[in-house]
């Protein structure tokens, strides 16, 4: 049976890894202080959606530009979390969009990241 639909993914396309988390205060040896770094809650696969140029138009000027957007199974325990960050090939992006598709047995979760240099709690 053949799945269609513009969230379907075939397996093979949830290729890439990707670490899920959260920010943690860890305290630096030298000073003291509380410094937010990131701990891994999830190692998950995922799959990059490509934006068109229509999509990437209407987030101009917006928190939204930039962004790339990814597809991963749906989690439960992801989709509760406030302020969720992911780790991609070393670097550190942002959620600032987690939309839940959870209306089928296969259900996905689309999540909009944003690249950071810092990781705030």
């Amino acid at each position: 049976m053949a799945r269609s639909g513009k969230l379907y993914r075939q397996t093979y396309q949830f290729r890439h890894v990707g670490e899920f988390g959260v920010s943690k205060s860890v305290s630096d040896p030298n000073t003291g202080a509380n410094i937010p770094k990131f701990q891994a809650v999830k190692r998950l696969h995922f799959a990059r959606k490509k934006q068109t140029l229509s999509e990437k138009a209407q987030v101009a000027g917006t928190e939204y530009a930039d962004s790339i957007v990814i597809t991963i199974r749906h989690n439960k325990a992801l989709a509760e979390m406030k302020a969720l960050f992911a780790k991609i090939n070393g670097n550190v992006y942002e959620v600032i969009s987690y939309s839940v598709y959870d209306d089928s047995y296969d259900s996905v979760d689309l999540l909009t990241l944003k690249h950071t240099e810092k990781i705030a709690g």
